[in-house]
């Protein structure tokens, strides 16, 4: 950048008075914090709905639905023996995560969440790795364009990579969290489940016309928890005659037909699906990553998600205020599994100091205009998984 250079004057001034020298500055007490700006930090993006929507409809028909929790957590993520120690929370863990579902605002759901799983699980002989929670909503990773979830999961054995920043890299998550304060934005809509749950209930086809709660065991602090009638609304159900291929769904703007009825076709619901599709594509776009898990919460309830580049298979949806330990459960058992089975891909190895030095000796030679040998490659280049 150019700079303008003033020229001298010729015109001789005058010598400043005494009376015209600004008082000195006092020595100041105490040295003064000076905190640099964090350049990692970055806006977080707001999708639009139109980009959500796209990504909602670009993965529809790739969901699969059915597994009770119970189901899910013993298939995906079974204890390594039968015998395995079960860990059962503490009372005030449990209380705080049944009150992340009676808060005010989904920014004030993001604390107690945390802060009921802080330490979670606690160290025993099983445990592989060191789960560390992170409210990081209002931060983006810069190496996702600004792309921000609202609860990132990361490693003790990772966090020299993020404990300067703000939020955890989608580079670093071992998993993250997607929190809706309103299950109206629940992004799939497992009829036949509720159907069932209604009909073991006794309840009538008047009843839940009529929009009465399921869930008889809420309490009085849940009373501003928008809360479904049994059948909420999922949108239109596709009639028999509508062409299974989606040509004249795709001119109306939707992929949707009567194979993918477990996905919700609410505004909400599509917006919420094409998010956390967003957020699964980040992760597995800047790890090398077979599969990985997901949390969804959406007001009072909440869905387990795996993740892997074909499809999500996700669970029977689960009112984390009724049964909380499913999410304990959760992480507890993903804290157990080695890399392998938390889904890194075991046909990836390492770098090691020769091949990292050849590496960065030939990038520089191809570009070395470009290259500048960041100082941290190395050791991101050692990082060991546990």
């Amino acid at each position: 950048m150019e700079t303008s250079i003033s020229q001298p004057s010729i015109t001789p001034k005058s010598p400043v008075s005494n009376q015209q020298r600004p008082p000195s500055t006092p020595n100041a007490q105490t040295t003064p914090v000076h905190k640099p700006p964090d350049k990692h930090a970055t806006p977080p993006v707001v999708l639009s709905f139109e980009k959500r929507k796209e990504v909602a409809f670009f993965t529809s028909g790739r969901y699969l639905g059915g597994l009770r929790a119970e189901e899910f957590l013993s298939t995906f993520l079974p204890y390594q023996h039968p015998n395995a120690r079960r860990l059962k929370p503490r009372k005030e863990r449990l209380d705080l995560m049944r009150s992340v579902a009676s808060q005010q605002s989904e920014a004030e759901m993001y604390k107690p969440f945390v802060q009921a799983l802080e330490n979670w699980p606690p160290r025993d002989p099983d445990r592989k790795i060191k789960l560390v929670f992170k409210d990081c909503h209002s931060v983006g990773d810069p190496n996702c364009g600004g792309l921000s979830v609202d609860i990132s999961i990361g490693t003790s054995s990772t966090r020299r990579f993020w404990e300067d920043k703000c939020y955890i890299p989608f580079s670093e998550q071992e998993s993250h969290v997607k929190i809706k304060f309103c299950d109206s934005f629940d992004p799939f809509c497992d009829r036949q489940m509720r159907q069932r749950n209604v009909h073991l209930q006794g309840e009538n086809e008047q009843e839940y016309e009529a929009g009465m709660d399921d869930d008889q065991c809420v309490g009085d602090d849940l009373g501003n928890v928008d809360i479904p009638s049994p059948l909420p609304d999922c949108g239109p159900v596709p009639t028999e005659d509508e062409p299974e291929d989606g040509t004249e769904a795709e001119q109306k703007g939707s992929v949707r037909n009567r194979h993918h009825l477990f996905e919700s076709m609410t505004s909400k619901g599509i917006s919420c699906r094409g998010q956390i599709a967003y957020y699964a594509a980040a992760l597995l776009t800047v790890q090398y990553r077979v599969f990985f898990f997901q949390l969804i919460i959406s007001g009072q309830y909440a869905q387990l998600v795996r993740w892997d580049r074909s499809c999500a298979i996700v669970s029977e949806r689960f009112s984390y205020v009724e049964e909380p330990e499913h999410i304990f459960d959760f992480y507890h058992r993903l804290a157990r599994l080695d890399a392998t089975s938390r889904g890194y891909d075991p046909s990836i190895a390492m770098a090691s100091k020769d091949e990292a030095d050849r590496a960065r000796a030939e990038f520089k030679k191809f570009g070395p205009d470009g290259w500048h040998g960041r100082s941290e490659l190395p050791h991101k280049l050692h990082r060991t998984i546990q």
